[in-house]
């Protein structure tokens, strides 16, 4: 028996065991747990992926942040120099040394705002890192532990005559 389910906004199969006798045949549990973990695994990759996906296009994202942030510096530094060389001149024009100075403080605080967002982004990629990565490596771990599990298990009723086949 079988229902769909939703677990972390992904739908999945749940399987109810039906109560078994008291001589389960050890094959069968080994099978169920095996299609079980194979399921767990399936739903891992599914998520690893979609967890890639997401730091992807925030890395996407910062980079296209970053670009920008060295469009403004380059812009910036050509302001900074035009305001120096008006300031050289003895006889500059008062008013086109407001300008520069006008624009020079506007590109200043845009400067400062793509940063902060920069800063943003890199904190959400962090964010996805430690909350959607960490505990799939924790599910990786125990499936692991699981998976020996079965083989020492397997190898405990089979002895050393495994064949696949």
């Amino acid at each position: 028996m079988a229902e769909i389910i939703t677990i972390n906004s992904m739908p999945t199969e749940r399987v109810y065991l039906e109560a078994e006798k008291p001589n389960t045949d050890k094959k069968n549990i080994l099978f169920l747990l095996l299609m079980l973990m194979a399921r767990g695994v399936d739903m891992v990759d599914d998520t690893v992926d979609a967890s890639i996906a997401q730091i992807e296009a925030l890395r996407s994202r910062y980079d296209a942040k970053q670009e920008k942030i060295q469009n403004l510096l380059d812009q910036l530094k050509a302001v900074s120099q035009e305001l120096d060389y008006l300031k050289s001149l003895e006889s500059a024009d008062l008013d086109k040394l407001k300008a520069a100075k006008k624009k020079l403080e506007k590109l200043q605080i845009g400067y400062q705002k793509e940063m902060v967002e920069a800063g943003k982004l890199q904190n959400d990629m962090k964010r996805v890192v430690q909350v959607e990565v960490a505990p799939i490596m924790q599910m990786l771990e125990v499936f692991s532990n699981v998976g020996k599990g079965m083989i020492h298990s397997i190898e405990s009723l089979y002895g050393n005559d495994l064949k696949l086949k």
